[in-house]
């Protein structure tokens, strides 16, 4: 049997994470996602869903960088 597996990479965008989180985990076996120094509050509601999903979201968190501007 395949695996489908979904890639979400997000900054700053808590206004849709409530939405897209669920309805992409719909469509896929495992989902990534890559939070690239969120500052408004996407981090932790995307620590959320991994609590709600354990088995279903892994999480990569990328602090912002200088070479980042």
């Amino acid at each position: 049997m395949d695996t489908i597996v979904g890639v979400m990479y997000c900054k700053n965008e808590v206004d849709v994470l409530p939405v897209t989180i669920p309805e992409a985990l719909k469509h896929v076996d495992t989902m990534f996602i890559t939070d690239d120094g969120s500052e408004d509050g996407s981090w932790e509601l995307i620590q959320y869903f991994k609590q709600q999903y354990p088995s279903k979201i892994e999480l990569i968190r990328q602090d912002p960088s200088p070479f980042d501007q």
